[in-house]
């Protein structure tokens, strides 16, 4: 079978994420046949549709990336040829070893029937995904996307994410996987009780369930809140960028009419006017996370709101909402 070298290397750039442990050596092999070819590493495997694969063999991955990396041929030819498999691009010929075609665990992808998600719902999990962080020494549940009850949301601690949505879905995703889902053009999900299966026109994708519960982080947005001030987003990110460029570890205080990132130990101390901003009392915040927060509304002009410990970003005219934790300025 001639499989066209494109195609391969769009198969090659989303089978990068699908990442094996090595456990098993059947995971190093790639099926071919019946008009895809499958990637299958237990905890994860993607469907890939090509018409062209239409011979049953299994190839090991690493061999076919290898050829696939230096070939400059517009077709790689497949062949099973006396118990091993031939790779022959025109100018290099491999022979090599395979393992039995059954031994391949195929994974189930005859789900329920697959229900439409809109790009507006894969948007608010990729802006989702930046918030969920893995911490040290805090809850596990921080490094995941939270989607239940018609929203997406996601949180560290000191920023949090809310996006209402129009699917009722109930999935738990790990923060990595949800930004590489999310920008795959997916339009359907399904799942198998085992696995999440996310649909786009080229592919399944298919991760295993986490055995972490649904938290209900949309339940802090029901704090009560006061509208404080408005600032714009390009102001925030270049005044934060610029104290993150300035030195390691700062933190950034607002004060009624100001920024201010103050570093004692290397005596640098960075401000800027901003007559929109009246506070209470100043507090400081990360700025590094500052930006995320600002970022997930997307949009220029941003309400701040004070909830207490913490403030609340939004505009009117953005369905997600977005905290981040107030730190009293010592």
């Amino acid at each position: 079978m001639n499989i066209p070298v494109n195609k391969l290397k769009k198969f090659q750039k989303l089978a990068a994420n699908i990442k094996t442990n090595g456990i098993l050596p059947i995971y190093s092999y790639l099926k071919f046949g019946g008009g895809c070819i499958c990637k299958n590493v237990g905890t994860s495997f993607l469907e890939y549709k090509m018409e062209e694969s239409d011979e049953e063999l299994l190839v090991d991955e690493h061999d076919l990336f290898s050829l696939l990396n230096h070939t400059s041929s517009p077709f790689i030819t497949i062949t099973l040829k006396k118990g091993k498999v031939e790779l022959n691009d025109g100018r290099d010929k491999l022979l090599l070893n395979t393992v039995k075609y059954s031994d391949f665990n195929s994974p189930n992808t005859s789900a329920k029937e697959p229900v439409p998600v809109s790009a507006e719902f894969m948007d608010a999990i990729l802006k989702a995904s930046n918030f969920a962080q893995v911490v040290k020494d805090m809850p596990t549940y921080y490094a995941f996307v939270h989607i239940g009850e018609n929203a997406v949301c996601a949180g560290d601690g000191l920023m949090i994410f809310h996006c209402p949505v129009e699917e009722d879905l109930s999935i738990v995703l790990e923060g990595r996987i949800a930004q590489f889902v999310a920008k795959q053009g997916v339009t359907a999900f399904a799942d198998t009780g085992n696995y999440h299966l996310f649909f786009t026109p080229d592919a399944v994708l298919g991760f295993a369930k986490s055995e972490l519960s649904w938290f209900n982080i949309k339940k802090v947005f029901e704090r009560p809140r006061e509208y404080s001030f408005t600032l714009g987003a390009s102001d925030i990110i270049s005044f934060n960028s610029l104290s993150l460029q300035l030195t390691r570890d700062p933190m950034v205080t607002l004060s009624n009419g100001k920024f201010e990132m103050n570093d004692m130990l290397l005596d640098k101390c960075h401000e800027r006017a901003a007559e929109n901003i009246k506070v209470t009392e100043p507090f400081s915040y990360n700025p590094e996370k500052m930006n995320v927060v600002v970022n997930g509304l997307d949009c220029e002009e941003i309400d701040f709101s004070d909830g207490g410990p913490c403030y609340f970003l939004s505009n009117k005219d953005v369905k997600a909402t977005t905290i981040i934790a107030k730190i009293k300025k010592q």
